[in-house]
């Protein structure tokens, strides 16, 4: 899992400018060597692990190394994660039910959602309008579906909505710290329902 095949061809490796059309003049007098010398493929390995993709969905039950996801649109689901964790992308939303890890999220439009039993509830966040929710209970492993149609709502859904919030065990808090994180980021810790 922690290794990761890159493969190498001389077309790959090579940094020349030959193929540019318009630098193809000035490069003629140029060897046509590669500046990199080529490795093997199999004597590349990398610790973390790269998921890369748009508007994906991954649902991952333990991370115990480093992972980083790039992307646009993706919902990642976390059951538990001890590793170091990268969000590259905007519009990710996040569940993590067990975090004792270290999460760093860097885009726009982020939906960060934390277990309250989490060790670990600092998320260094780069980039604007995220949101942190840290909830009492996460329901990751239930398939049903909470989305209804836009035309369809029931006669009473405030006072339903409200009880089932309570039957959840979703709670507010307000103990909220913020600190200035490396490179100007900003670390909330045990915040719930924060918006940035």
């Amino acid at each position: 899992m922690g290794v990761r095949v890159i493969e190498a061809d001389s077309a790959s490796d090579s940094y020349d400018d030959d193929e540019c059309p318009t630098c193809k003049a000035e490069n003629k007098t140029k060897t046509s060597h590669p500046k990199r010398a080529t490795t093997e493929a199999s004597s590349t390995l990398y610790a973390s692990r790269d998921l890369v993709g748009n508007c994906k969905e991954y649902r991952i039950e333990y991370n115990c190394r480093d992972l980083r996801i790039i992307g646009n649109g993706n919902r990642v689901r976390i059951v538990n994660n001890s590793g170091n964790l990268q969000i590259i992308g905007n519009t990710t939303r996040l569940k993590i039910q067990h975090n004792s890890g270290h999460i760093k999220y860097t885009g726009n439009d982020g939906r960060i959602y934390l277990g309250s039993d989490s060790q670990q509830q600092n998320v260094d966040y780069i980039g604007c309008n995220g949101l942190l929710k840290v909830v009492k209970s996460l329901e990751l492993n239930s398939n049903k579906s909470s989305k209804r149609a836009r035309g369809q709502k029931a006669p009473q859904a405030d006072t339903a909505q409200s009880n089932n919030c309570h039957k959840m065990g979703v709670e507010i808090d307000n103990n909220v710290t913020i600190v200035n994180g490396v490179s100007g980021s900003i670390v909330i810790k045990n915040a719930i329902n924060v918006s940035i």
